[in-house]
């Protein structure tokens, strides 16, 4: 079975009306979080995440394993381990991404990966790799889940990597067809 196959399965892809944390609206939402609650799906992302890592960068473009603050963070330590590369993550403070003094010491010079859940507008890795770049850190690739925006094949001339890649729809609230038919959403936080 698809890893697809299988989140659709478990019901961790949901169909409704939701308002995405984004703030656009979509019909389709994908509770990544639910995957944790499953080991056994659990380990098989983090596997096939890992054999995609494995077959898309050289070690010498790998010298670190960067996740986004709460997110991405339950699938990048357990990749890093996997890899046997450092892990380090990004806070956000507000609508940037910083680092901790440790981990801004060990960015400097390294060429790094970001892992995603979820990608839909790219804006979030976006901020990510400004604030690598701004410690003198290269990232060399971006993993994710789902990359909800299929046409996205590189952010900030960075390559994203999936393990689905398929469009799911979404819009502003202002052209949202659901909201049109009074169609109450779901706010994703």
């Amino acid at each position: 079975m698809s890893i697809k196959d299988d989140l659709i399965k478990r019901g961790i892809v949901q169909k409704g009306h939701f308002k995405l944390s984004s703030g656009f609206h979509s019909n389709v939402y994908i509770n990544k979080d639910s995957i944790y609650l499953h080991p056994d799906l659990y380990e098989r992302v983090v596997d096939e995440i890992t054999d995609l890592i494995v077959a898309k960068v050289s070690k010498q473009e790998l010298e670190a394993v960067i996740g986004l603050e709460k997110g991405s963070m339950p699938l990048a330590g357990p990749a890093a381990i996997m890899v046997d590369r450092p892990f380090m993550y990004a806070d956000k403070k507000g609508k940037a991404f910083t680092f901790r003094k440790s981990y801004s010491e060990n960015i400097a010079g390294k060429a790094v990966i970001i892992i995603e859940d979820i990608i839909t507008t790219g804006k979030s890795l976006s901020k990510a790799i400004k604030a690598i770049r701004d410690l003198k850190g290269k990232v060399t690739a971006i993993f994710c889940i789902w990359n909800r925006n299929k046409h996205l094949k590189k952010i900030s001339g960075v390559n994203i990597y999936s393990l689905i890649d398929e469009r799911v729809d979404y819009w502003k609230k202002s052209v949202c067809l659901l909201c049109k038919k009074n169609i109450r959403y779901t706010k994703i936080k």
